[in-house]
């Protein structure tokens, strides 16, 4: 007497546990899209984020971008971005990341001094 609704044909909602997106191990060749940051994030993970939270035409923000990938997924998707980081060696990742990717941005740098 009870009643069953199958949802297959509607698809299944995203569960919190996201295991279609292959871990990234940066130091590796492996993967195309590797730049050997350490901490750099696989680049199928930061569009479904981005995706999930900005609409096209958006402003994306990564203020500690590393490697940037955050910035070449923001572009792909059609939302601007705003990268920054402290290290140089990021910088570096991602200015030669985005060049390599053809994205044009805006390479504005400020230092700061410590006040006393």
């Amino acid at each position: 007497g009870k009643a069953y609704r199958y949802y297959a044909d509607e698809g299944r909602r995203l569960g919190s546990v996201w295991t279609d997106i292959p871990a990234m191990v940066a130091n590796t060749p492996l993967r195309k899209e590797g730049t050997g940051y350490p901490t750099q994030k696989p680049e199928k993970l930061l569009e479904r984020i981005i995706r999930a939270s900005s609409h096209e035409g958006m402003v994306v923000a990564d203020l500690m971008c590393g490697s940037g990938t955050t910035l070449v997924a923001a572009a792909r998707r059609g939302r601007m971005f705003v990268g920054g980081d402290a290290s140089p060696l990021a910088i570096e990742t991602t200015s030669a990341r985005l060049a390599r990717e053809g994205i044009a941005c805006d390479l504005s740098s400020t230092s700061r001094s410590s006040a006393r």
